[in-house]
């Protein structure tokens, strides 16, 4: 009987603790029916054109191997390398811009680069 018992509490900690979570994305909801209902479905092409028009490529390598980035991470190296970029004195709507790290290994014993 103690097993019953404790099965079922563990249940009903499992639900509540399921319950919670989904309270506490309740609030999104509204906010996102609220913005849906509005928007129309030219507003949406505009919108997906306009990403198209201005999706931009960029490509990380680390020991010569290609690493995939996901959207998210391409869009933040994108726009933190574009906002250092064009301030400089010289640079007037770039095209392309390349950067190349070179890392030197620490040197094991005193911890130093070489």
């Amino acid at each position: 009987m103690f097993i019953i018992l404790s099965n079922t509490f563990s249940k009903a900690k499992a639900l509540q603790k399921r319950n919670t979570f989904y309270n506490k994305l309740a609030w999104v909801l509204p906010i996102l029916y609220f913005f849906l209902r509005r928007r129309s479905s030219s507003e949406y092409e505009v919108v997906k054109k306009e990403r198209s028009k201005m999706d931009k490529e960029i490509l990380l390598k680390v020991n010569d191997q290609d690493i995939p980035l996901n959207r998210f991470a391409s869009e933040i190296l994108i726009s933190a390398i574009q906002g250092l970029v064009q301030p400089l004195r010289g640079v007037n709507n770039p095209k392309k811009i390349e950067i190349t790290i070179h890392c030197r290994a620490k040197d094991s014993q005193n911890g130093k680069g070489d």
